[in-house]
């Protein structure tokens, strides 16, 4: 598929995507109030006053995908109902054009570009002004058996439509970690520093393989 526009012509992969990567996912406990701010006030979403929400959050190394290799951070701050329960994916940060034209192309993605910087331990992201976003760190705890991971349904908001598609795969090797977030007050991430705060579950997965499936409309 050839998209036309100013942001150059560029030929988009269509769907399914296999990519292969690192990762590493915290999931977590926000507030009813943190997740619906994150999340855009979207109908559906399951975060019960005194309960809120559990979410996760992504920061993601990937080296083999349809366009090339990039990194990532992808923002689910919790579960939207919509005939059928799916992560609603509210953020994406990227850094690389074409991944973020595809996402927006075929899934429906809020894809955004920023900077990354990616090591042993530790990452941090920069909106394209170099205005700090997010920062990680990690050290391990314990190793887990790889393990499977059968297709999960994923939702993004693409105005007032909603399409939801499968990721699914491989986990490789996965590794228990101590994580620690830094974000400063004004980014717009500022509600997922509780993730790293509260009881949460930190994992450093190597040497994943995923299937981003074909997107559909939902009524």
């Amino acid at each position: 598929m050839l998209l036309r526009g100013d942001e150059t012509k560029l030929l988009v992969p269509t769907s399914p995507w296999l990519v292969r990567g690192n990762a590493l996912i915290i999931i977590g406990h926000l507030s009813r109030r943190g997740a619906r701010t994150l999340a855009g006030q979207p109908r559906g979403l399951l975060a019960p006053p005194l309960l809120g929400t559990v979410a996760a959050m992504g920061i993601i190394d990937y080296t083999e995908t349809p366009v090339g290799p990039y990194h990532e951070v992808t923002v689910s701050p919790g579960v939207l109902w919509r005939d059928l329960p799916g992560a609603l994916v509210s953020h994406m940060l990227v850094d690389n054009l074409r991944s973020r034209l595809a996402g927006r192309a075929i899934w429906g993605l809020p894809k955004e570009l920023a900077r990354f910087q990616w090591g042993v331990g530790h990452a941090a992201v920069t909106d394209m002004d170099d205005q700090p976003l997010i920062a990680a760190t990690w050290r391990a705890r314990g190793g887990w058996p790889s393990l499977p991971l059968p297709p999960l349904p994923v939702m993004a908001q693409r105005g007032p439509r909603c399409q939801v598609f499968t990721v699914g795969g491989a986990l490789g090797h996965v590794t228990r970690v101590r994580a620690t977030l830094a974000i400063p007050k004004v980014s717009g991430f500022a509600p997922l520093a509780r993730l790293a705060r509260g009881p949460h579950l930190a994992l450093y997965i190597e040497g994943f393989r995923l299937r981003i499936g074909n997107a559909y409309d939902l009524p």
